[in-house]
C-alpha cells in the first residue's frame, strides 16, 4: 500500500494521565484525535473512527466508517506520536505527531465456483 505523509511535527496539548488507563483508554484517544485533527484544518473525514491503538509503535489508526466491514480495502491515518506526554510533575502536556495515511492501491474480485 502506498503511503502519504500528510502531516508533520503537528503538536496539541493533550494530557493522557487525566484518563483512566492513559493512552489505552477509547475516549482518550478519541479526544486527542479531535484536537489533532482540528490542529490539521478539519482533514479527517467526518465518519471517521479509531480502529485501534498499537503499543509498540506508539500509534492511533483511524479509519471511515463505510469501509468498516472491509477494514483490508480502505485508506487508514496512522497518528503516530513522536513526544511521550507521561510526565505526571507537568501540568500540560503537549503531544507531537506525525500523521501518515495507508491507501490501497489494487483491488481484487474473484468468484468462488
Amino acid at each position: 500500500m502506498p503511503t502519504t505523509k500528510m502531516y508533520e511535527g503537528r503538536a496539541v496539548i493533550h494530557d493522557f494521565n487525566d484518563y483512566p488507563y492513559g493512552l489505552e483508554n477509547p475516549i482518550a484517544q478519541i479526544e486527542f484525535i479531535l484536537k489533532a485533527n482540528e490542529a490539521c484544518h478539519f482533514f479527517l473525514p467526518p465518519d471517521w473512527y479509531v480502529e485501534g491503538y498499537y503499543e509498540d509503535s506508539r500509534t492511533i489508526v483511524v479509519g471511515l466508517e463505510r469501509y468498516k466491514e472491509g477494514l483490508n480495502l480502505q485508506p487508514l491515518w496512522n497518528f503516530r506520536l513522536t513526544a511521550d506526554p507521561y510526565e505526571e510533575e507537568q501540568e500540560r502536556q503537549w503531544i507531537v505527531f506525525d500523521v501518515v495515511r495507508w491507501q490501497p492501491d489494487t483491488v481484487y474480485s474473484f468468484q468462488i465456483p
